[in-house]
């Protein structure tokens, strides 16, 4: 195997990063986003197989590194912090979000755009699938695999490990990545989404560097969100 070292070794992280990010924002549906088209059984499957190969590609760029998902934070949790964790960070995620709602009026921002899962409502099939299936699969396993995971190390290690603010900056910048790959949800719910990211990342650091309260706070808020769709539809 060969060793990567200093300035080598961020590069391989970088390219390793901007690789899965391109993956990530292939999208197969109308408009260049994962629209909800009924019944569209392809589109399903390949979502699913985006993700198959986000999630492969990940773990082999770790095994070239020497890493795997454990070294990244998938591994037993500090049960007390967990405990903690997610309760705090829905109360805190709850805060911010209702902060930059606030701040998205002011600026005359649109909020969330959820057009794109209009078809969730009142079909309980769809909604089955995006609030259960996606929900906790590719959102809080995936997603947070590779943002609060791969992303995460890969963004402190480009800073340097070492250097002092390294996590501060992960944590920003895989939220501000998070955020990115979410426009097709309109600017609003970009920034929406990031702040969701940074709390998520925040959840990340106070459960020990540990993944797994971030995978349940995930799942829970995509699960909810389908819910309200399915139940009330999509806002205007």
């Amino acid at each position: 195997m060969t060793v990567f070292t200093g300035d080598r070794r961020r590069i391989l992280v970088g390219i390793q990063l901007a690789a899965l990010v391109a993956v990530m924002a292939l999208h197969f549906g109308g408009g260049g986003h994962p629209r909800v088209e009924t019944g569209n059984l392809t589109l399903k499957i390949l979502l699913f197989g985006k993700w198959a190969v986000v999630l492969a590609l990940a773990s082999w760029f770790l095994r070239i590194r020497g890493l795997n998902w454990t070294d990244l934070g998938l591994r037993r949790p500090p049960w007390r912090r967990f405990a903690l964790a997610i309760p705090i960070g829905l109360v805190g995620g709850f805060t911010l979000v209702t902060a930059v709602q606030v701040g998205l009026r002011m600026t005359r921002i649109a909020p969330s755009n959820f057009s794109a899962f209009a078809g969730v409502h009142g079909n309980l099939g769809e909604y089955l699938f995006w609030g259960f299936a996606v929900a906790w699969s590719a959102a809080a396993i995936g997603e947070e695999l590779i943002f609060r995971g791969f992303a995460m190390d890969a963004l402190q290690r480009i800073a340097g490990r070492g250097i002092r603010g390294a996590t501060a900056v992960a944590i920003v910048g895989q939220a501000i990545l998070f955020g990115a790959l979410h426009l097709y949800q309109g600017l609003g719910g970009a920034i929406t989404t990031g702040a969701i990211g940074l709390v998520l990342g925040l959840v990340w650091l106070g459960s020990g560097r540990n993944l797994w309260a971030g995978m349940l706070m995930h799942g829970l808020i995509d699960c909810g969100s389908m819910t309200a769709l399915y139940l009330d539809g999509v806002p205007s």
